[in-house]
């Protein structure tokens, strides 16, 4: 793989700074370079190549960042990804993404949209931690695996659990949600701490 610095436009013109890595079949954004934009787009292919992942730490501690749309194709989003963005308060993660890694998500203190994939089935260890959740989030249907300390001193009402996760690690709801978190009806998880 091949890294590279680009800039690519979005519909409306405004350029965007990334790093690159790229494959003969592939892309992975690897950094968001651009500061002092609200908005980040990120294209579905360049070159020609489709971005099928985001990258490790690829937004961090970007604050200036309010919305961030991802492209239909995209299939992982690295640990990371997007953590202390602060102020984030909106993001459709879409339906092609099938892994969301490890602290994803910590300390967003801001998000008051985030659609998951209907696919995921697992929820990584500390992808929600130490953060502000929508009141209305969904967890896909299909999730089968709540990871350690996943929603840890996470700030939000309530979560449904789905029915068909069958594990839950300890910690995964330590400090968070518990009060009005729903579990499924006949679990067959271990580890669910108090």
């Amino acid at each position: 793989m091949s890294r590279r610095q680009i800039t690519v436009p979005d519909a409306q013109g405004i350029r965007y700074l990334l790093t690159v890595e790229e494959s003969a079949e592939q892309i992975t954004i690897v950094r968001y370079e651009t500061t002092a934009q609200e908005t980040a787009v990120i294209p579905a292919e360049i070159g020609g190549k489709p971005v099928t992942e985001i990258g490790t730490d690829c937004f961090f501690n970007h604050h200036e960042l309010r919305r961030i749309i991802l492209p239909e194709g995209l299939k992982k989003i690295g640990g990371g990804a997007f953590i202390q963005c602060k102020y984030l308060e909106e993001l459709v993660i879409p339906d092609s993404v099938t892994e969301i890694g490890s602290y994803a998500f910590r300390d967003c203190k801001s998000l008051k949209k985030l659609l998951l994939p209907a696919g995921l089935e697992e929820l990584s260890e500390s992808v929600f931690a130490f953060s502000r959740l929508p009141e209305d989030l969904v967890l896909p249907e299909h999730l089968k695996a709540i990871r350690r300390h996943a929603f840890y001193s996470t700030f939000m009402m309530r979560v449904k659990v789905p029915d068909s996760v069958t594990l839950i690690e300890p910690g995964a709801f330590e400090y968070g949600p518990k009060a009005e978190t729903k579990l499924p009806q006949n679990p067959q998880w271990y580890g669910l701490s108090e």
